[in-house]
């Protein structure tokens, strides 16, 4: 994973296309498609990370469970970004 894979999820247009796709597998080749390098397997486990946060970690941006950084953002932050913009991640 790098650091645009978090850059992606503050665009929001990008976040619109992320929104209309139908499963991981689009969405990696749509972070792809605009220079982000995210694997199937590191997007399954940030669902995984997803399903182990509370509604108060996903909601708190600021606060909560530090899971890491990409590139310069909260690797939380990604996730609630995913969460928010997708049916299927969840």
């Amino acid at each position: 994973m790098n650091a645009k894979v978090g850059e992606l999820c503050t665009d929001e247009a990008f976040l619109k296309e992320l929104g209309k796709t139908a499963n991981a597998e689009e969405a990696v080749k749509l972070f792809e498609a605009h220079g982000g390098e995210i694997t199937l397997d590191e997007l399954n486990a940030l669902k995984a990370k997803a399903n182990d946060l509370s509604e108060d970690d996903l909601a708190g941006v600021a606060g909560g469970v530090d899971l890491g950084m990409v590139g310069d953002f909260k690797v939380k932050t990604v996730v609630k970004t995913i969460v928010t913009v997708t049916k299927w991640f969840a």
